[in-house]
Formats: structure tokens, C-alpha cells, sequence
């Protein structure tokens, strides 16, 4: 696409078909988009950011995850705590269990609705026994859609079987 960035309506149509890409299911295309030009100041940065960090988490790149994580600044806002539980599923990654442990306390103080399918997940992915759990779904809330990715690299990493309620 050749379009002046400089001009508004034009940062607002490439939004547009970036993210009909991404609603329509065709993530790759839609992060190639976003990768392809500097979207640091503009005003749907948080989308984009967004859309990169699930587009890595579905392609399982979690090293990829946790370096872009560290790169967003602190004007980055995401939807459901996405950061902050991120930050714990790095942490996870790295073996500094603690560290995660002590995030995710300050995470369950901080959130409104407690997102007990990621604390499900955290429990089972800290676990030591590592046993499966086959209700690690809470069926009384719908998985936000937002952390899909999360969830979804979180189980892969457990060795965790997608259930009828995941899917």
C-alpha cells in the first residue's frame, strides 16, 4: 500500500484492512501488515501490538513474545491484563517461579473478575506433579476471545489436551 501515514484517513484505512485480516481469521497476513510499517506513534498502536504478540503466540515464537513484551513502553495498554500475565508466563518460562508467583498474587489483588482460567492454567503450568486436569475450563464463563493465544500457548506448554470447552 502506498499511503501518505502523515494523513489520518489513510492511518484509519490501513487499520481497516489490517484488521479485517485479523477478524477474518487471517492472522499471518494481518501481523505481516502491521510488521511492515512502523506503527510505534500512531494512534491504534495498542491494536497492533496486540495483534504481534497473538500472532507470536499462535505460532508458538514465545521467546519472540517475551522480547517484544520488554520492548513495549509503559503507554502500552492491552485489554484483559494481557501484560501482566505475559509478564508471569515469561517469568514461567525462564524458571523464575517466585518471581511469577509473587506477579500473579499482585494480579489476582488487581483484577476486578478474577480470570480463573488463567489462574487455572498457571497453577497446572507451576505444578510440580503435573498431572492434567481435565476441566481446566471454568464452563461458567466464555474464554475471552482477547487471550485465546495466551491460553492456548500456555496448554501447549503443560502438555495440556484441548478440551470441547476450549475449542
Amino acid at each position: 500500500l502506498n499511503l501518505d501515514f502523515n494523513i489520518k484517513k489513510n492511518r484509519e484505512i490501513y487499520f481497516q484492512i489490517v484488521n479485517f485480516f485479523y477478524e477474518t481469521g487471517n492472522i499471518s497476513k494481518a501481523y505481516n501488515l502491521a510488521e511492515s510499517r512502523n506503527t510505534e506513534n500512531d494512534e491504534y498502536s495498542d491494536f497492533y501490538n496486540n495483534l504481534k504478540i497473538n500472532y507470536l503466540l499462535s505460532t508458538f515464537q514465545l521467546e519472540n513474545v517475551c522480547i517484544l513484551k520488554n520492548e513495549l513502553d509503559s503507554k502500552t495498554k492491552l485489554n484483559n491484563f494481557l501484560l501482566e500475565k505475559l509478564d508471569i508466563f515469561c517469568l514461567v518460562l525462564e524458571n523464575n517461579i517466585s518471581e511469577a508467583e509473587l506477579l500473579n498474587s499482585i494480579l489476582i489483588e488487581t483484577e476486578n473478575n478474577l480470570d480463573e482460567n488463567f489462574q487455572n492454567l498457571f497453577k497446572i503450568l507451576i505444578s510440580k506433579e503435573k498431572e492434567i486436569e481435565p476441566n481446566w475450563i471454568n464452563k461458567n464463563k466464555q474464554i475471552n476471545s482477547d487471550l485465546i493465544f495466551l491460553y492456548s500457548a500456555i496448554a501447549r506448554i503443560a502438555e495440556l489436551p484441548l478440551n470441547e470447552s476450549f475449542l
